[in-house]
């Protein structure tokens, strides 16, 4: 237990470092790192705009109009993406008890899906910040607090995951798969909540069910944004 909190703080410490940001995309990303600009830093909350460097390529990078980031408490992440006719929603809860990422995920045609991710599937991106660092000052500490007593607090792990290579495969589907997305029509905007799905989280191959492929979908994203596609 003392280590899971341990393990916990860094990661919130880590998270709102003062010239970094990491957050999770389910699915993973391999491209041009991105940049993050802190829009508001509160005792719980810290909300960023994810984005790609200055004079990259939408196909380098694809991260388009932005991706709006909250993460909360240190132990929960949530997201939204909106270019042209292309939606991606998600919200992932860290589970310190089971070392383990409960993540539900909506896109533009398909309705929100819960899948849970360990091991090497729980990969956290690191944005550089480039505007609003100074709103971090003395965050990182307000963090860990938080979340050494999230850790404290929780009581039961969550279900043990049998199938973290599966899901990381899964997760990644074909651009073609992708490009479907971008022709449907939009949700409402807001993240999904970890039990947003009907049905309860699976743990081997429950990824193949978000229906989405990181990089493909956010150089999808970039392209719309730009009026490429």
């Amino acid at each position: 237990m003392r280590q899971s909190i341990a393990i916990l703080t860094f990661l919130a410490s880590a998270a709102l470092a003062d010239d970094v940001l990491s957050f999770i995309f389910p699915g993973g990303y391999d491209g041009v790192a991105p940049v993050a600009t802190v829009e508001s830093v509160n005792p719980s909350t810290t909300s960023a705009l994810v984005t790609c460097p200055t004079g990259t390529a939408a196909d380098e990078c694809g991260w388009g109009n932005g991706l709006n980031v909250q993460i909360i408490s240190g132990t929960r992440y949530e997201a939204v993406m909106s270019a042209a006719s292309l939606y991606v929603s998600y919200g992932c809860d860290y589970n310190s008890v089971a070392t383990q990422m409960t993540c539900t995920a909506e896109t533009s045609d398909q309705d929100a899906q819960t899948a849970i991710l360990s091991g090497s599937d729980v990969a956290f991106i690191t944005a550089s910040v480039v505007e609003g660092a100074e709103k971090l000052s003395g965050a990182s500490a307000t963090g860990s607090a938080s979340a050494s007593a999230s850790a404290s607090a929780s009581g039961s792990a969550a279900p043990t995951s049998s199938g973290s290579a599966a899901a990381s495969s899964a997760l990644r589907t074909s651009i073609a798969s992708a490009s479907g997305t971008a022709a449907a029509g939009s949700h409402a905007s807001g993240p999904p909540s970890a039990t947003a799905s009907s049905s309860a989280p699976q743990s081997t191959g429950a990824a193949a069910r978000f229906g989405i492929e990181g990089t493909a979908l956010l150089a999808l994203a970039g392209a719309a944004a730009l009026n490429v596609l």
